[in-house]
């Protein structure tokens, strides 16, 4: 069977940079206050939604090949919550598409090796073909195209990953201002996810925040630059019979009812075991649950 999935969200936050804790996408970090974290989903007829706690919306934003990797200052995500901030086109990610070089309007580059993992979000990649273009510059805002394909895999899925769009360079505030940016994927059928066809289209609006908020207090810097703790990566899994628990970012929710919840652990794309929670039928007073 297959189904239609439309998904509209929007995310505002102010974002302060950190030092990374690596070369490449981990020398990438920053920490975020997320003032809205929404989306709308609609699968067949059938309408969501999720909106990000505010006790998790302090965030910390970290490089890795494979994309961000996120972690919240005082709590643990959901599945959901996770999802909902991994976004193409993040204000992060972008940097990766900026010249190493000093580049004429109407010459192009080449990005780093590493760019087209890390702005697909893949866990490996078997072949990456990025490259940008300055396409004018007037006295304040430097404007780059890009466009490129990413074929790889992710969460044990092959996946073909195709980018084209553009983005503004603030002169001025030596900041990326904006981007604009379409992406589609075609995703084979996986272990833990099924297989998609998608086309997302991000729009971009940054710039210098006028207050800072609690961004502005060194103490929570100061937590932002430190190491992530295991438990902070860990994810929250709730669950409707009064049971709630958290795994490691291994583990992934595969299917979920009334009845029965089913999550997959894999390691390197590998299917590695599966875990069944479902709640024990009652009983009449007097008995026992048979085993």
């Amino acid at each position: 069977a297959s189904w239609n999935i439309s998904l509209s969200a929007a995310l505002s936050y102010r974002e302060r940079r950190l030092l990374g804790f690596g070369r490449e996408a981990e020398s990438l970090r920053s920490i975020r206050d997320y003032e809205v974290a929404t989306v709308d989903i609609d699968v067949a007829g059938r309408p969501t939604s999720v909106k990000l706690d505010d006790r998790l919306k302090l965030v910390i934003a970290q490089g890795q090949a494979e994309g961000l990797q996120f972690s919240a200052l005082d709590g643990v995500f959901t599945t959901d919550e996770l999802n909902l901030l991994r976004t193409p086109c993040d204000s992060l990610g972008l940097i990766a598409l900026l010249p190493n070089r000093e580049v004429e309007v109407g010459e192009t580059w080449t990005p780093n090796l590493w760019a087209g993992q890390f702005i697909a979000g893949l866990d490996a990649v078997t072949e990456s073909k990025m490259t940008c273009k300055l396409e004018s510059v007037t006295e304040s805002i430097a404007r780059v195209t890009f466009e490129g394909t990413v074929d790889g895999a992710t969460l044990g899925s092959t996946s073909k990953v195709t980018l084209k769009g553009g983005y503004d360079y603030d002169l001025v505030s030596k900041s990326i201002s904006g981007a604009d940016m379409t992406q589609t994927e075609a995703r084979s059928v996986g272990v833990v996810s099924p297989g998609m066809k998608i086309s997302a289209r991000v729009r971009l609006l940054r710039k210098p925040a006028t207050i800072p908020g609690r961004l502005a207090e060194e103490a929570l810097v100061s937590r932002g630059q430190a190491d992530v703790s295991a438990d902070a990566l860990r994810i929250r899994f709730d669950s409707p019979w009064n049971l709630s628990l958290l795994h490691d970012r291994d583990w992934h929710l595969f299917h979920f009812n009334e009845n029965v919840a089913i999550l997959r652990m894999l390691e390197q794309g590998s299917f590695v075991a599966q875990l069944n929670v479902a709640p024990i039928p009652d009983v009449a007073a007097g008995q026992q649950t048979s085993a």
